[in-house]
């Protein structure tokens, strides 16, 4: 009861909220803390009285209930889980407002799976705006996928092989010293900067001709 009115009061206070500043979101993050504590304890309630609510008819519908609210939420966080969040807002500057998020999401997922992205109308002219995100929106949201869509392993091929190149120098007394071989070693655990290890290794490969 607690943690109810808890929520009640969480949503009460931020509905008079009209005001906010932030990125994008999942979820109404202003009341997910207040959710989550209602949540923590409606699982343990419905499996300490199973025996009693499937005893009779009301009990059963509520145990029912019960089962397919956790089965639909569980539902809605995977398909959350999917794409990159901003997917929707960007499609909704064209499909315009209001629209049902959810459902959207899952006509995402549905659509990409099939290849009806542009057949469906999903492929808008907001979506390419910011580089960065339309890589990330346009594929699933997973790492393997990611790293596939961005070309992940290309910075980390160059560092590699900048890494092999100068050990070799630095054994065959080439006059590329450990400072070499330490910068090298840095690019190799950093992902992000591609283009600084591609010039690193053509830099070194130049020496080594």
């Amino acid at each position: 009861m607690t943690s109810l009115i808890l929520l009640a009061t969480y949503i009460c206070f931020y509905a008079r909220y009209t005001f906010w500043s932030g990125d994008f979101a999942w979820g109404d993050r202003y009341v997910s803390t207040s959710v989550e504590l209602a949540a923590l304890i409606a699982v343990p309630l419905l499996m300490r009285y199973r025996a009693a609510l499937t005893g009779e008819r009301l009990g059963k519908t509520i145990w029912f209930a019960g089962c397919l609210l956790i089965a639909v939420s569980l539902l809605i966080q995977l398909a959350s889980l999917a794409f990159w969040l901003p997917l929707e807002i960007y499609q909704m500057e064209t499909l315009g407002h209001p629209t049902f998020v959810i459902a959207l999401r899952f006509k995402n997922i549905a659509a990409f799976a099939l290849g009806k992205m542009d057949a469906w109308g999903l492929n808008t002219e907001a979506m390419p705006q910011d580089p960065w995100d339309y890589v990330h929106i346009t594929t699933w949201n997973f790492l393997p996928f990611v790293l596939r869509r961005v070309g992940g392993s290309a910075p980390l091929g160059s560092g590699y092989r900048l890494r092999r190149m100068v050990r070799r120098a630095c054994s065959a007394g080439s006059g590329v010293g450990p400072a070499a071989e330490q910068r090298a070693s840095v690019c190799v655990r950093t992902l992000s900067g591609d283009l600084h290890c591609e010039k690193q290794t053509q830099s070194f490969a130049g020496k080594l001709r």
